[in-house]
């Protein structure tokens, strides 16, 4: 309460803007969707960042969500960019091994 309020404004805008960088940093790994997925519903599949914590809680073995608050976000981002960049991956091998398998078929 006896802080500056230009060091209190200064705080906020350097706050907003690491957030602003995070969220740019997940934003520019989210997976892309097939048609097929889209028409089932897969956005319906966001759970903001509840589900970030239960997917690394579950991705790591933790079985306290709450322990998860402790992990750097870094890690979390790149254990996450990890498993899109290996999602998407696999998406393109089996679309090959169906090409493939329709090739030899005719």
């Amino acid at each position: 309460m006896k802080a500056d309020v230009n060091d209190v404004f200064g705080f906020l805008a350097f706050v907003t803007k690491e957030l602003e960088k995070i969220n740019k940093l997940f934003t520019s790994i989210k997976q892309t969707y097939s048609k097929e997925e889209e028409a089932a519903g897969i956005r319906e599949l966001d759970f903001g960042s509840f589900g970030v914590l239960d997917w690394y809680a579950r991705r790591m073995g933790i079985p306290n969500q709450n322990d998860v608050r402790d992990v750097a976000w870094v890690r979390i981002y790149q254990c996450m960019k990890n498993d899109n960049m290996q999602s998407e991956f696999e998406r393109r091998l089996h679309k090959q091994y169906m090409n493939n398998s329709k090739s030899k078929k005719r």
